[in-house]
């Protein structure tokens, strides 16, 4: 069974569908009672929090653990509104928690779940994800199949390219594919015919997770293993031109645009004195104009969260605190002490004024301002 305990300002949780025995009727001991329809969906206990996300009308916050199960929340209160059992999810999906647009629907690991009636479709993820979840890619032979998640049947196939360590990105099914190999980067249009390829500049190769796509479909950005980023056109598959150059040594990079498209932020990870160092940057698109560059200090790129506009950044610290930043000026805004230890996964208000703190069995959320805790829950 979950528990929500409430702390602070928010009031206590409770089980949607629970009726607890009271002293003044309690349940025959001769006779149990039957268990209620909805209890299957929070029989499995809720591990340790490896990823959690924010709705986009700020209205909820979902979890998900190890296991793959997930749990929403009311934001406000932390009265628990969802729960999804790990026995109920498709295996071998990524560990990963998303809402859609609309706040309705959350993706956790390889299932699209309506929290609100508990309705699941299982999805199948084999290598990358459209944003709107509806397509996957399948390697097949010299060729890729763009494939349906929730039919498992393929809707196209691009031929001649190579799948080996492919990663999909795209912004809709309707939208541009992005095949980011670690010699080629190939754009095809929906239908599977394929616009162009990119080659790599010589001696380097793409990092395959460097990649990502406006959800507009317009641009793509890439980064190769040299420290390269670009910004290319997906119309035309051509580099536009460079988003700068970072040539730490064994450094992760990754890309990621802002909901409106404008903006690309690029991320690079690298080790200083034996402790891990994020160094972001911000890019106007398509101008490629430089809006901001932030040393968010001992955080990983997987563990950062970015305001829908990109306006501002949250990144744990390895010392209990989450640190905040103004994207555009660069500027720290606050440093919050959580007490939280361990690894901490941190979600953005969609508004940016303040941020949920998920680490272990237990959600926090503070007050970017103040650095002010108004509730915090745990999930057993």
């Amino acid at each position: 069974m979950v528990a929500v305990l409430a702390v602070g300002c928010s009031g206590a949780g409770q089980t949607p569908g629970a009726r607890p025995a009271t002293p003044s009727n309690p349940a025959p001991a001769s006779e149990p009672e039957p268990e209620q329809a909805s209890e299957p969906q929070v029989r499995t206990p809720f591990g340790e929090i490896m990823g959690i996300a924010w709705s986009p009308d700020g209205a909820h916050i979902a979890a998900v653990d190890l296991e793959l199960s997930a749990r929403v929340w009311d934001a406000t209160t932390g009265e628990l509104r969802g729960a999804m059992s790990r026995s109920e999810l498709r295996g071998g999906a990524p560990v990963s928690v998303g809402f859609d647009d609309t706040g309705n629907e959350v993706r956790a690991g390889a299932t699209r779940w309506r929290f609100a009636d508990n309705q699941q479709t299982p999805l199948l993820i084999a290598s990358g994800l459209s944003s709107d979840w509806r397509i996957t890619l399948r390697a097949v032979d010299d060729a890729i199949d763009v494939v349906d998640t929730e039919t498992g049947q393929p809707v196209h196939r691009l031929d001649d390219i190579a799948p080996n360590g492919a990663e999909l990105h795209t912004s809709t099914a309707d939208g541009p594919i992005v095949v980011c190999g670690s010699d080629e980067l190939t754009i095809a249009a929906a239908t599977g015919s394929v616009r162009g390829r990119v080659a790599v500049p010589s001696g380097q190769r793409w990092e395959r997770f460097g990649c990502s796509v406006s959800p507009q479909g317009a641009y793509a950005a890439a980064a190769t293993n040299a420290g390269e980023f670009v910004l290319i056109d997906a119309a035309t598959a051509t580099i536009v031109g460079s988003l700068g150059t970072h040539t730490a040594e064994d450094a992760n990079r990754f890309t990621r645009f802002s909901d409106d498209g404008q903006r690309v932020v690029v991320f690079q990870d690298f080790v200083v004195r034996e402790e891990p160092t994020l160094h972001v940057e911000v890019f106007e698109v398509p101008s490629r104009r430089q809006l901001a560059s932030v040393d968010a200090g001992r955080a990983f790129p997987a563990l950062v969260s970015l305001t829908r506009d990109a306006s501002r950044l949250a990144a744990p610290g390895l010392e209990g605190g989450v640190e905040v930043y103004d994207v555009a000026s660069g500027r720290r805004l606050a440093t919050i002490e959580t007490e939280m230890r361990g690894q901490r996964h941190v979600a953005l208000s969609p508004t940016g004024d303040q941020v949920a703190v998920g680490a272990g069995k237990r959600v926090s959320v503070f007050v970017i301002e103040s650095g002010e805790r108004v509730a915090q829950w745990t999930v057993e």
